[in-house]
């Protein structure tokens, strides 16, 4: 990009006031043979059954892992107890949303849940953390935010799975192997204002490429990942990560449903799989970022 087209995305860049991180992270598993859906079932049984005094150790560990009192941890009113549900194929069990109260000094919501896959995928352990619905953090915080979140997601997912296959001895085979880690940290972009599709799109990408002539765009992205180069650099650095763009259906304040893309940054290796992912969010409801982590995180854990 020239001097001139760079300058010319800075000025025609939407105003940003501030940034959602989100990091969700699976412990990977595989069954040998596959799970079955009646395994499944008495699987979620069992942990509904336990989750009154489950409850208690899920909010001692988290606090744990983050230092906040468990006195400023709540499980949301709305979600009383351990869901099973079917996601496409593969049965899930949901944990109630665990979230700060209002005097914690670091404020995020955590969620839990496990996909057992009854076929030949890994089922997965998930741990996401993020931001109070609705709430944004500063764009200078977002490296030190992402670094926290992610080391929580680290912490408290190997503590959850743990204990989640601790309960469930007598009830799923104990020949769960591990596979490795998959973690997306994805960073949505609040902006002021109206904004138009190809203003987004020119913020973002070049000829559908990561525009990293953009100083906005690899300093976001640099602080978000802890990354110590310039991604320019990185087919040198990393010769497996590639690069994909996302489109996600958002709803905007006017009511009108449009269209926004993300970038991610898929940096894979044998047992360890790191996602970054960037784009805006312009949405009434500020949870681009989380949406569009979930999806890519199903394409992706459905590849490993």
């Amino acid at each position: 990009m020239s001097a001139i087209a760079a300058e010319r995305t800075q000025q025609l860049a939407p105003a940003i006031v501030g940034v959602v991180p989100v990091v969700r992270r699976a412990m990977l598993y595989g069954f040998h043979p596959p799970l079955t859906k009646e395994q499944t079932r008495a699987a979620h049984a069992a942990f509904k059954k336990t989750w009154s005094e489950f409850a208690d150790k899920y909010r001692n560990e988290t606090s744990a892992v983050t230092g906040i009192p468990k006195r400023h941890l709540e499980f949301d009113e709305k979600e009383k107890e351990v869901r099973y549900r079917i996601d496409g194929e593969t049965p899930m069990i949901d944990l109630p949303r665990l979230r700060t109260d209002r005097d914690a000094r670091l404020q995020f919501n955590q969620r839990s849940c496990i996909a057992l896959c009854i076929d030949d995928y890994s089922s997965k352990v998930w741990t996401r953390v993020g931001p109070p619905k609705g709430q944004t953090c500063d764009v200078e915080d977002v490296g030190m935010l992402a670094h926290v979140y992610r080391r929580q997601a680290d912490e408290f997912g190997e503590w959850f799975a743990r204990e989640f296959f601790e309960l469930m001895t007598g009830v799923l085979p104990r020949a769960a192997q591990k596979r490795g880690i998959l973690e997306v940290t994805t960073v949505g972009l609040r902006v002021e204002g109206e904004v138009d599709d190809e203003m987004f799109e020119e913020w973002l990408l070049t000829d559908d490429r990561p525009n990293l002539d953009n100083p906005e765009l690899q300093r976001i992205l640099t602080d978000a990942g802890g990354l110590d180069f310039d991604l320019r650099r990185l087919p040198d650095v990393d010769k497996q990560a590639y690069w994909i763009s996302l489109p996600n259906t958002v709803q905007l304040p006017s009511g009108v449903l449009t269209s926004r893309r993300f970038l991610f940054l898929v940096r894979p290796s044998e047992n360890d799989h790191r996602v970054l992912g960037i784009g805006f969010d312009d949405s009434s409801n500020g949870e681009v970022a989380s949406d569009v982590s979930l999806k890519l995180s199903r394409f992706i854990a459905n590849r490993v």
